[in-house]
């Protein structure tokens, strides 16, 4: 027994009640636009370097222009902006 359960025998009672009524959403998978795929796909397709893909993504979320995002740290585009953005 813990020195903390011996000072408050009923706390982990009530926390474990506590938690029991707390609802929990359940995770949903993040929505991205249809054509929204990730670099390596990206860089296949294109025939391009996966770093180089990757350094134009970033490069059109600085900019702010449209079809890059980024979700959850992982960057996603279509490939027609990436295309825009290479000049190919």
């Amino acid at each position: 027994m813990t020195a903390a359960a011996c000072l408050c025998p009923n706390c982990g009672t009530a926390l474990a009640v506590t938690l029991a009524a707390v609802p929990i959403a359940p995770l949903e998978p993040p929505t991205l636009t249809s054509d929204a795929i990730e670099p390596c796909l990206i860089a296949d397709r294109l025939g391009l370097s996966e770093g180089y893909v990757r350094k134009l993504v970033k490069r059109g979320l600085a900019q702010g222009l449209a079809g890059f995002e980024k979700r959850g740290g992982r960057l996603y585009a279509t490939t027609e902006a990436v295309k825009q953005l290479w000049g190919g």
